[in-house]
């Protein structure tokens, strides 16, 4: 009778371990399964946003070239000089100086001597 109990339990035992060892390899298969969905989304999701990038980068070059600047070369005859000499180390002329000498005198008006300016 004792010999009939261990192999109930010893049959017990080794599908205890059967059951657990398919079990395990079936939740193996299932996550292997959702793993593999998971990449092929991430790959589709990633050709989506290439083909988008494509498309924006050829809108993007397409307007670039329609608004390069070009140049040309214009070509205009001066029709009169300048009597004034270029500034080279002054920052007035004659003109400028007299004028900023008559407001540090204090004459009040120093574009035309003798004028005084109406008192409000």
């Amino acid at each position: 009778m004792i010999a009939g109990l261990y192999t109930y339990a010893a049959t017990a035992l080794v599908a205890l371990a059967v059951g657990f060892g398919g079990g395990w390899k079936t939740q193996g298969w299932r996550w292997d399964a959702s793993e593999k969905q998971r990449l092929e989304q991430e790959a589709k999701d990633l050709h989506r946003a290439n083909e988008r990038a494509q498309a924006s980068s050829s809108t993007f070059e397409s307007k670039r070239t329609a608004n390069e600047t070009k140049y040309r070369t214009v070509t205009v005859t001066v029709k009169e000089f300048i009597d004034r000499p270029v500034y080279l180390n002054q920052c007035m002329d004659a003109d400028g100086l007299r004028v900023l000498n008559e407001q540090i005198s204090g004459n009040p008006n120093p574009g035309k001597l003798g004028l005084k300016l109406p008192s409000s």
